[in-house]
């Protein structure tokens, strides 16, 4: 498998890719790009995940990790921060927007996300994500109960698949608020897939505190660094454990 961070940067490894990714990425364990380094670290996990929905993983797949979508364009004069996926998984006929979370709650709606200033930007941010992006007609407020980075992360499956078959994944790397997710995730899917594209899926990995887990919270209170996090992601794989994959 190819590895890559964002737009331009091809890693020949593992330890390049983590070593290129910015420090703030291991100032805590309980970030959720932590465990899933730690999980994507072992190539048959990963196999586990595309064998378990189904598709074929192959040596020419690429994985682009902080894959970015622009958040406008010349239609619709928004501006603002990018969408950033976790990883974009390119698989030949199949691209997987995967999101990972590590016991996180579901982020704000599409409603809350408008009422913050400037209002009219976000609103042709929005747009952009919804007519160009995804081809959506209709009003934005008919999708302002959707949880918002669910609609730019579906953007960006769409943009980053163009004619191929596009999937949305969220990687639930633990136990918590699964419920929440396939719900939301249903919700999204029936809003913003009307034609059955792109197609939403929630894996849950069963991921616990591994062996080494105290040890590297010990050494990120006592300000040993981000590399010590990433020396800790190399040498072994007793951060965290973790089950196999299943459907929900």
């Amino acid at each position: 498998m190819k590895l890559h961070l964002g737009a331009s940067v091809e890693a020949s490894s593992f330890a390049d890719l983590i070593y290129a990714m910015p420090d703030r990425e291991f100032q805590r364990v309980t970030r959720s790009t932590l465990a899933l380094l730690a999980w994507w670290k072992v190539p048959e996990r990963v196999e586990a995940l595309t064998d378990c929905l189904g598709w074929a993983m192959t040596a020419q797949a690429t994985a682009r990790f902080e894959s970015p979508e622009p958040a406008g364009c010349s239609t619709c004069k928004g501006r603002g921060k990018a969408s950033f996926t976790d990883v974009m998984l390119d698989l030949g006929a199949d691209v997987v927007a995967i999101e990972a979370k590590r016991n996180e709650r579901l982020y704000k709606t599409a409603k809350s996300w408008l009422a913050r200033n400037p209002a009219s930007n976000r609103q042709a941010v929005l747009a952009h994500w919804l007519r160009c992006c995804l081809g959506l007609d209709g009003s934005v407020e008919r999708y302002q109960d959707l949880v918002y980075q669910m609609i730019h992360r579906t953007a960006s499956a769409r943009r980053a698949a163009r004619s191929r078959r596009a999937h949305v994944v969220h990687l639930l790397l633990g136990n918590d608020h699964v419920d929440e997710y396939v719900e939301a995730s249903a919700r999204a899917a029936e809003l913003l897939a009307p034609n059955g594209e792109p197609h939403f899926h929630v894996i849950v990995v069963p991921t616990n505190e591994g062996r080494t887990y105290n040890d590297v919270v010990a050494a990120l209170e006592g300000d040993c660094g981000a590399d010590h996090v990433r020396e800790a992601l190399l040498m072994d794989d007793t951060i965290f454990t973790f089950g196999q994959p299943s459907i929900r």
